[in-house]
């Protein structure tokens, strides 16, 4: 559970991050939320980091899934070629 975000003056990019949060899946949500602390505390928009790292997450995950049915087919193919 998110406890706290970082401090916002502007209404708008406050909305603007806590949407972006809201559109990151739960699982992400607690390092998204460190990825805006981050990008607040060094000068930068905290929303756009927040979305940034969900891409990025997204990439990885849809990539770590392409690498491992790969992996399955190729082990079940060298199973049959071993009998």
């Amino acid at each position: 559970m998110i406890t706290h975000l970082p401090p916002m003056t502007d209404a708008r990019a406050a909305a603007k991050l806590k949407l972006e949060l809201r559109l990151t899946p739960g699982v992400d949500r607690e390092d998204a939320a460190q990825e805006a602390w981050l990008a607040h505390l060094t000068g930068h928009n905290p929303a756009r980091a927040v979305n940034t790292f969900a891409q990025r997450e997204r990439r990885h995950r849809r990539r770590q899934r392409a690498v491992g049915g790969r992996a399955e087919v190729l082990g079940a193919k060298e199973i049959i070629h071993a009998r």
